[in-house]
């Protein structure tokens, strides 16, 4: 990712901060799936560069289990603590990074 999307994801962030007057629990759900959405990214950019110099996939079905077992966890945390976090705006925080980079190349880089 650009340094572009990385601004255009800390903004996706901050815009969970829109919430916190009105439903806090929305605000929490959002920043802990975002959270959660940028170490499975850093997880798989580390994997990625992995395979790229050793140009084998050896441990990808692990790598992507990990990964959807985070996504998961996050997700049932917010389902068993719905006092405290919002399952729906964790799901939306999970899609931040992946939102990001398609507002960046469908909104931003058409427009050049």
């Amino acid at each position: 990712m650009t340094n572009y999307t990385w601004k255009i994801y800390y903004a996706f962030v901050l815009i969970s901060f829109v919430f916190l007057p009105f439903h806090w629990q929305w605000t929490t759900g959002w920043l802990l799936g975002s959270v959660a959405a940028f170490i499975i990214y850093k997880r798989t950019e580390i994997f990625a560069k992995r395979v790229l110099s050793m140009q084998t996939s050896s441990g990808s079905y692990l790598n992507f289990a990990i990964n959807y077992a985070l996504m998961a966890a996050v997700l049932v945390i917010s389902a068993i603590f719905p006092q405290y976090l919002n399952v729906l705006t964790c799901a939306i925080g999970l899609s931040t990074i992946k939102l990001a980079i398609i507002f960046h190349v469908a909104v931003i880089e058409r427009g050049r």
